[in-house]
């Protein structure tokens, strides 16, 4: 009785705290913003285990495409590398230069960056409709995933006279929480009649890579601050490496 209190007023707590996070556009006519919703519009992104600058030719090709074409082609590219599951935002009001951003679905992986093959890839199904609340979310990840590391991939398009930076003492890390409410808040795809109508000329896509392990011993979950696996690794062993056609 005292456990379900306790993981009932958690789920509250935090369903508060990330009400307005990363809200897509269409729910940003309220009139006071989050604070992580102002530091994201400015580029300030929780700290990744790691990070990269995905190169130009492989996201947004030369041309005059909107974003609308470059998201989807993106969109189209995950799932095809088994991220079907996606949550996308838009960060912006009338006026301001649009932020996209894209969520994959916590995947647990190998020490070299590829995913477990065996079944239990996806074992953390946070998305199942049995699954509706935050608290039987963690209770399900502390308690039925296996030992072992896991990984989320946030994607960030952004104009590049507007610089991305982390803040590590600002922001916490990305905790298993804030992914599952990201996702089941996000857009599926991405608001391609929004985006039809902003040229993705000027725009940079950013990788940031979120990495967990459980520990085999007493079941804790830890966040990797600095990963031994580099961002060029993660995106090579999931897979997006070969699909965005990104060379080197």
């Amino acid at each position: 009785m005292v456990s379900q209190r306790i993981t009932k007023l958690s789920s509250l707590i935090i369903c508060v705290l990330l009400l307005t996070w990363l809200t897509p556009l269409a729910a940003q006519n309220t009139p006071v913003r989050s604070d992580l919703v102002n530091r994201l519009a400015r580029g300030e992104i929780p700290e990744a285990s790691s990070r990269m600058e995905l190169p130009p030719s492989a996201v947004i090709p030369l041309g005059n495409l909107s974003l609308a074409q470059v998201t989807k082609k993106f969109s189209q590219a995950l799932t095809s590398a088994g991220y079907s599951q996606q949550g996308w935002y838009l960060v912006g009001e009338k006026g301001e230069p649009l932020t996209v951003a894209v969520l994959t679905q916590l995947e647990q992986i190998r020490d070299n960056g590829r995913p477990r093959m065996d079944g239990k890839r996806w074992s953390l199904d946070y998305s199942s409709p049995e699954i509706n609340s935050l608290g039987s979310f963690i209770e399900t990840l502390l308690k039925g995933a296996p030992p072992g590391r896991y990984r989320t991939f946030f994607f960030v398009f952004r104009q590049n006279q507007n610089p991305i930076t982390q803040q590590p003492l600002q922001l916490q890390p990305l905790t298993q929480d804030i992914i599952r409410d990201w996702l089941l808040r996000g857009s599926r795809s991405p608001q391609l009649n929004v985006l039809s109508k902003v040229s993705s000329k000027d725009y940079q896509c950013f990788a940031f890579i979120y990495e967990y392990e459980r520990s085999s011993t007493d079941g804790s979950v830890t966040f990797v601050k600095n990963s031994t696996i580099d961002a060029s690794q993660h995106l090579k062993g999931s897979g997006l490496w070969k699909v965005l056609k990104i060379q080197g």
